[in-house]
């Protein structure tokens, strides 16, 4: 019997966009199921094939152990989400975006071309939009035991480089988003010791210093609007190595908005157009090594964006780095 793979493409999406109505609507596994090989009969549809499309879509269905693992999850993310809006910028304003650089874990080489750029650019907002610093030491992954660094090192690090941007140029303004590696540090405190959860000093704001170095602080899963343009850490994979989805019409369909999210390690954009006008959404890479033992031979590519402001709106530019450096504003940077 043909399987949803012989499936035309239109058919397809309809087929995944009714699993997840079903599952939105408080459906089990088995139920949808059911009702599915009804609606799209000579496919095989069955348990099986619900499970590979809720996990490669993250779907929440009810009476299911991914149902409880679920409601864990939701129920550990942070409710304290800021949206900070920046709604008026002069012309000339200039901003970069940069995410994944996860310190300990960061590619010297790579970083070191983008902040040669940095310094001359001169940025008046410098947007750290989340996973800085990987918190490898408490993450819940299989540790490898060869690597000699703790938690202090990677915060230490990670402190060091902010301090260094800080003084490059003191006068920009700066915000760190969290993403989901610096979230790790509230999920940690508060399954191993609820008992000092509450303390200041464990905060990230005070192991990092960040008031100390006027750096706005926003937790995990929050947003930068600039001047309507929707700037977040993001939350969304591809399931597929070889031939990954572009997360950046994902996030667009998802929030309705032009923006820019990381957490992918990958690079893309997507443009629209619409009775509003045209729009993008930028997938915004990395600026970690590619070496990691928890994603071997990966297909991610390193990348940052930067901008300038002109009649109060934010033109963009995202940079795709390639192994001997990238261009832009006319100069090449060698890595």
């Amino acid at each position: 019997m043909p399987s949803i793979r012989a499936m035309e493409p239109a058919t397809r999406e309809l087929f995944e966009q009714r699993v997840s109505m079903l599952a939105a609507g408080g459906k089990s596994m088995r139920d949808t199921a059911l009702i599915l090989s009804g609606e799209f009969p000579g496919y095989g549809i069955s348990f099986g094939t619900i499970q590979y499309i809720a996990s490669a879509r993250d779907l929440h269905f009810s009476g299911s152990t991914q149902s409880l693992e679920r409601d864990i999850e939701l129920f550990e993310q942070p409710y304290e989400f800021e949206e900070l809006r920046i709604t008026d910028a002069p012309d000339g304003y200039k901003i970069i975006i940069v995410n994944d650089v996860q310190f300990p874990f960061h590619d010297p080489k790579t970083l070191t071309a983008v902040e040669n750029f940095w310094d001359e650019f001169k940025p008046d907002l410098e947007v750290f939009n989340g996973d800085m610093i990987d918190f490898y030491s408490i993450s819940v992954f299989d540790k490898n035991p060869t690597r000699a660094f703790n938690l202090q090192n990677e915060l230490d690090v990670g402190r060091g480089w902010l301090e260094r941007r800080v003084t490059r140029h003191p006068e920009a303004r700066r915000i760190l988003d969290d993403g989901n590696h610096e979230d790790r540090l509230r999920r940690w405190l508060r399954k191993k010791g609820p008992e000092v959860a509450s303390l200041r000093a464990l905060k990230l704001n005070a192991l990092l210093g960040l008031d100390e170095m006027g750096i706005e602080h926003l937790p995990y899963r929050s947003v930068i609007d600039f001047l309507g343009y929707r700037i977040e850490h993001g939350y969304k994979t591809s399931t597929s190595t070889a031939y990954p989805v572009n997360v950046s019409r994902y996030m667009a369909v998802g929030t309705g908005s032009s923006g820019l999210c990381g957490h992918s390690h990958r690079f893309s954009i997507y443009a629209w157009t619409d009775a509003r006008g045209s729009h993008s959404y930028i997938e915004n890479g990395c600026l970690s090594r590619f070496d990691l033992e928890y994603a071997p031979f990966p297909n991610w590519q390193q990348a940052f964006t930067y901008g300038i402001v002109h009649n109060n709106k934010v033109h963009l530019v995202p940079v795709l780095i390639y192994r001997d450096g990238f261009r832009a504003e006319g100069e090449f940077y060698r890595r």
